[in-house]
């Protein structure tokens, strides 16, 4: 089912005091679960990167009383980050702590290099999915809890549908098997900004990394007759749930996926196994803000597994900001 947002609806701010507010990095607890499991070697910490990544333990008497939240980020972003625009899901999460969630119940690592000027050489190879898949899976023992909930942005969003499905991969020069899904270990799965059928900007930029017709954002028709990528064409066609409640969010004002063509940008923003859809339609929902102003939608959408019943105008009480609505440069 899709719904559309057609309120009048700007909010400009400076990320403030939420950044602060939150103790970034992996708990010296779950690090240490991490190694004395052999994760070690992943460096899901991130301790290289600021605001790398977030979650875990103070000590084994903590208690889990909410289903853990994975937080899968975009391209060149970080999972909880202070730089002006890349600052992951330091609001969402600073929300939900404010809302009755504590730090072993949210989780996050930087699956990317967070540097936007390297941006063009990402792709949907197996070092960033074989990345995420342990990490899932660590998150699951470490916490025991029986199922989990997903949140996911931009390139997070098809990345993350491949970690859950699983499955064996022959792309792009590359074999690999991800192994059985894990869908029966997901509750909720939100897709924000997403592009599943490619990007259209890709159309005219072949050359690039990014845009390549293997693992990249190759786009579906009309743009390209023969799209979209390989791996997009396997992640949507296989049938395989993300989880047992599946959202996308959407926007028409989203620069990178529809604001230049809303008809592709509303079917690359959705799959096959959604459930249930949203349009938001005004400037303030740009590609970033959709993942930093839809935390009231996001809890919502955890605690009752469906929207119809979603009173929108706690997104404008809820005193988060965004600034960078549409239309906005990144340097």
């Amino acid at each position: 089912m899709r719904y559309s947002h057609k309120s009048l609806f700007l909010i400009l701010g400076i990320i403030n005091s939420a950044q602060a507010d939150i103790q970034a990095g992996l708990t010296e607890h779950f690090k240490k679960w991490l190694s004395d499991n052999k994760y070690d070697t992943f460096n899901f910490n991130r301790d290289d990167i600021i605001g790398g990544s977030f979650g875990g333990k103070q000590s084994d008497t903590d208690v889990i009383k909410n289903r853990p939240i994975i937080f899968v980020h975009g391209n060149s972003d970080v999972a909880v980050g202070v730089d002006d625009w890349k600052i992951g899901y330091t609001q969402t999460i600073q929300y939900l702590l404010s809302h009755g969630y504590t730090q072993q119940e949210l989780y996050a690592t930087t699956w990317g290099n967070g540097n936007y000027s390297l941006s063009g050489l990402e792709t949907h190879d197996k070092k960033r999915i074989m990345y995420l898949r342990p990490f899932f899976e660590a998150v699951l023992a470490y916490t025991k809890a029986d199922k989990i909930d997903v949140v996911t942005h931009s390139m997070g969003v098809t990345l993350t549908r491949r970690v859950i499905k699983g499955g064996k991969i022959d792309i792009a020069e590359e074999q690999y098997d991800v192994g059985t899904p894990l869908t029966a270990k997901v509750d909720t799965f939100i897709s924000l900004a997403g592009g599943n059928q490619g990007i259209l900007e890709c159309a005219v930029k072949l050359g690039e990394t990014w845009c390549n017709s293997d693992n990249g954002y190759y786009p579906a028709p009309p743009y390209k007759n023969d799209g979209p990528s390989k791996y997009h064409q396997l992640l949507n066609s296989d049938g395989i749930r993300e989880g047992d409640h599946v959202f996308a969010l959407l926007s028409l004002k989203d620069m990178r996926m529809t604001s230049n063509d809303p008809q592709f940008g509303m079917k690359t923003g959705v799959f096959p196994t959604v459930d249930e859809s949203y349009i938001f339609s005004t400037e303030a929902y740009s590609h970033l803000c959709l993942r930093d102003l839809t935390a009231p939608l996001i809890l919502h959408l955890i605690e009752n597994r469906t929207m119809k019943d979603f009173n929108f105008d706690t997104m404008f009480q809820s005193g988060l900001t965004c600034k960078y609505p549409t239309p906005y440069v990144i340097q």
